[in-house]
């Protein structure tokens, strides 16, 4: 057995680990096309109201679907929501006279879809016997209420008559208007209607402010068609209201992404990426292109990035491109978005934190916002806890906070620059009481990231773009116990680690046809990490030798250097898309240097506009764990992990909304890190601890049935068939990964019934993880405890897993705020479910540790 200081420094290295070996990537690819302009109706064509309908005094309202070119032109109108045959065909024949002001996407004129309502109402005129010489008029703007966003398109009506319509920023204006009170009447589609008296002044200008409640679900708004460029075979994309309300999630975005297929159940609140059964370090976690120091606060605490600033999270589980390099499995980027032109804010709390964050303009063409959170759980734990006066209770909680801004800024020549900074600072805090007999315990663990990049992009044309960012960080880790169990752990124990990092990155676009572009980019990363443990041990740093006591110091710095090149093509022939690409990464540490090549290709083929057929094949490459080549608990002379990945795939989509995929996959990885024995020729003792001898492989079949996010209705259900094994050395046998799961189904489904309500739910059913079955136990005289006799690890499971969560949401709006409610209940039905199998000193008796009992979570959340 080793002494407590490799203990204490890999666990200070590991959790700096993905941090020092790997330098962060460049900005993200562009994102979709984002409509920068709404079409604005220019000519009005009243349509021919129905004579005996006119007649009777019947009004009516027809909603249209309607598609305008880039020309603002109406090539067609479709109607959604009819009123009669004769009020539809008067609406549709009106509609179709109309002109607009094109709409925008990216700044250019591009064709749109829009939801306009035709409203027939019997007009009434205002008869004047004299010239009115002193009129008014009337100037305003309506707001969504609760979140004032503009409403567009809303139909004002003065004394009766149609007078306005309000344009993309929610502005009308009324002019030769007659001095006095007048009855002003505004509408829009799914929103009440607001009336209200307005006196106007002789010449003067009565300005008014309309905030509209939502009476239905769906929204006003031009849909853009088509879909966002394919940069990767497979990538799952989740928007920001459907990573928020997934039950069992607690507000965190990033949690979310664990319910799609690929990814095995974590144990507990566990934030682990377990993707196609190989263990997180191999998953790249990344914001903005940029890879996150920490992604998760201690002790199953959420992810470090505020809700309010994720725009989406994409995951590639695997056979993505040269864009993401050292990872041997899969990648995931989180997006974040601009702040909005106007402010808005918000501030939550529940029963664990306080969550604050707020957004504005600062300028012309500046924008920025800022996110903060803190935890609370240490102040509250110890009125929870049982009071033992003899034995006393002790219990760990965590203590943590972050802290997110960004800004945003467009130069006059058209460049684009970003600042983004990002912190976050755990501790874990000893709640201790009563107790005359408990012996005092000091756990000092802490970690602390923050990062500062610089974004910079311009396109030097319609086909031709760079970007660079260059990053600046440093991650500081420190462990300090005493009291801690038996033997060495009850000395005093104390290590620290500080990582500095720097980093760049730069990127070239290039689009030489419509059938073919280019992106080739460079990075470079430097990691100087020095770790400084004192440690009391009972035992040889390596664990040779005779045992004794004695303190031990370390103190040394280490410097970890890579350089990335990559190359990629985008070839499109009519329905094939062919990209291949080529990244070379070179690793160097501790006077060692490796250079490794990684070809890459993924083939799409589009057999229809709903189908598609794809296929990926790619080698990855990733850095050993900088605590595996540290010199003092590690081997400096290990290399580079590699894979090797493979996919077929399919996709087919049965509406707008529906949509299904079907992927195959096989995974193997080699050259893995795996702790080998110590070996003896001629009574020289070789004990290099590591070595790259490890062998795994993974494969299996992963299905997504979804509902893209509409106005009502969103949700999925993925299965994953998967099986995967791991060979630690050569002359072991093939077992189990710690986490495999054969079958894995999660169906996940949020539903609006009204604008203030939200009822959402989630159901998954899992294999039990894998376990080794005991049947006897022998006593060993020289240890004085029982060993036992297993077989082979994976031939038992646990029990499967199965969890009911659900979640509740109800909105209180008011003109300026929205204040929300919910309660998150996870394991609804209180089903036991074993985590941890465990036995007795004998393993004569068996039991296990339960997963998480009924859990219900409540919370508030206030906006402007």
């Amino acid at each position: 057995m080793h002494s407590v200081l490799p203990l204490a420094v890999a666990l200070l290295l590991a959790q700096a680990g993905e941090n020092v070996r790997e330098a962060p990537p460049p900005p993200p690819p562009p994102k979709a096309s984002e409509l920068t302009r709404a079409p604005q109706l220019i000519e009005f064509h009243a349509a021919d109201y129905p004579k005996d309908r006119l007649e009777r005094g019947e009004t009516a309202d027809v909603s249209c679907l309607v598609d305008i070119d880039a020309a603002g032109g109406v090539t067609n109108v479709e109607v959604v929501t009819g009123a009669a045959p004769d009020f539809d065909q008067a609406a549709v024949a009106a509609i179709r006279s109309f002109r607009f002001a094109p709409a925008e996407i990216d700044g250019q004129p591009a064709p749109v879809r829009i939801r306009y309502v035709y409203h027939f109402v019997i007009e009434k005129r205002r008869v004047q016997t004299t010239v009115v010489l002193d009129a008014g008029r009337i100037r305003g703007s309506i707001a969504e209420a609760g979140n004032r966003h503009a409403v567009a398109g809303a139909d004002i009506l003065l004394d009766g008559a149609a007078a306005a319509t309000s344009d993309a920023q929610g502005s009308f204006e009324i002019a030769e208007v007659p001095p006095g009170s007048h009855d002003l009447r505004i509408g829009a589609l799914d929103f009440a209607e607001d009336r209200r008296k307005l006196d106007v002044a002789p010449r003067g200008t009565a300005e008014v402010r309309v905030y509209l409640r939502r009476t239905s679900v769906g929204e006003f708004a031009a849909v853009v068609e088509g879909e966002r460029t394919k940069e990767a075979p497979t990538v799952r994309t989740l928007k920001h209201d459907e990573l928020v309300n997934v039950p069992g999630s607690l507000n965190d975005p990033i949690r979310a992404v664990q319910n799609l297929p690929g990814l095995a159940r974590a144990p507990f609140l566990a934030g682990l990426l377990l993707v196609r059964g190989t263990p997180p370090q191999d998953t790249g976690t990344y914001l903005d292109g940029h890879r996150i120091p920490i992604l998760y606060h201690f002790l199953g605490g959420p992810s470090v990035i505020n809700e309010q600033l994720i725009d989406r999270i994409d995951f590639y589980p695997g056979g993505y491109g040269a864009y993401y390099g050292r990872n041997l499995t899969s990648a995931l980027d989180v997006g974040t978005r601009k702040a909005d032109s106007s402010l808005h804010g918000s501030f939550s709390v529940d029963l664990l934190q306080a969550v604050a964050f707020v957004e504005g303009p600062l300028g012309d063409n500046t924008q920025g916002a800022i996110a903060a959170r803190r935890s609370y759980i240490d102040l509250f734990l110890p009125l929870f806890l049982p009071n033992n006066p003899r034995d006393g209770v002790t219990a760990v909680t965590p203590i943590y906070w972050d802290y997110q801004a960004r800004i945003d800024h467009r130069l006059r020549n058209g460049d684009q620059l970003s600042l983004f900074a990002l912190g976050t600072d755990d501790s874990l805090a000893i709640v201790q009481k009563g107790g005359k007999l408990a012996e005092p315990i000091v756990l000092d663990t802490h970690t602390g990231a923050h990062q500062l990049r610089v974004g910079w992009m311009r396109p030097l044309s319609s086909d031709f773009s760079v970007s660079v960012s260059p990053l600046a960080g440093i991650i500081t880790t420190s462990f300090d116990s005493s009291g801690l169990g038996q033997g060495a752990f009850r000395n005093q124990q104390s290590a620290t680690l500080v990582d500095y990092q720097l980093a760049l990155r730069a990127e070239g676009r290039y689009r030489s046809s419509s059938a073919l572009s280019w992106r080739s980019g460079l990075d470079l990363s430097w990691d100087r990490y020095r770790v400084e443990a004192d440690v009391e041990s009972s035992l040889q740093l390596r664990g040779l030798g005779a045992a004794i006591t004695q303190p031990l110091h370390i103190d040394h710095s280490q410097v970890l250097e890579s350089i990335g090149e990559y190359l990629e093509a985008d070839a499109r022939v009519g329905r094939f898309q062919l990209v291949p690409g080529l990244r070379f990464d070179q690793f160097f540490w501790r006077g060692h240097g490796y250079g490794v090549f990684d070809p890459r290709l993924w083939a799409r083929y589009s057999a229809t506009e709903a189908t598609a057929i794809k296929a990926y094949a790619g080698i990855y490459h990733q850095a050993p764990n900088p605590a595996n080549i540290d010199p003092s608990i590690g081997n400096p002379d290990l290399t580079p992990e590699r894979s090797w990945q493979a996919g077929l795939g399919a996709e087919h989509r049965f509406s707008p909304a529906w949509n299904l995929s079907v992927e195959g996959f096989y995974l193997r990885r080699g050259a893995l890190v795996s702790r080998v024995p110590a070996t003896s020729v001629n009574g020289i003792v070789d004990n290099p601890l590591y070595g790259n001898v490890g062998l795994a492989r993974s494969y299996g079949l992963e299905v997504l049935l979804r509902h893209e996010f509409t106005g009502r209705l969103y949700g999925w259900v993925a299965y994953t068939l998967s099986h995967s094994d791991v060979l630690p050395l050569p002359d072991e046998s093939w077992r189990a990964f710690t986490f495999d799961q054969p079958h894995n189904l999660i169906v996940v489904a949020g539903y609006r019934p009204t604008p203030s309500w939200e009822i959402s739910t989630r159901y998954r059913l899992v294999s039990g993880n894998p376990s080794a079955p005991v049947e006897r136990a022998t006593f060993d005289s020289d240890s004085g405890r029982f060993v036992a006799d297993a077989g082979t690890f994976g031939a038992s499971r646990l029990p499967a897993f199965s969890q009911l969560d659900m979640r509740a949401q109800y909105s209180f709006v008011h003109d300026l705020w929205r204040l929300a409610v919910y309660l998150d209940v996870q394991n609804v039905l209180n089903h036991r479910n074993q985590e941890v199998h465990l036995f007795d000193y004998r393993y004569r008796s068996d039991g296990y540790i339960g997963g998480l009992p009924i859990l219900p979570t409540l919370g508030l959340k206030a906006s402007f």
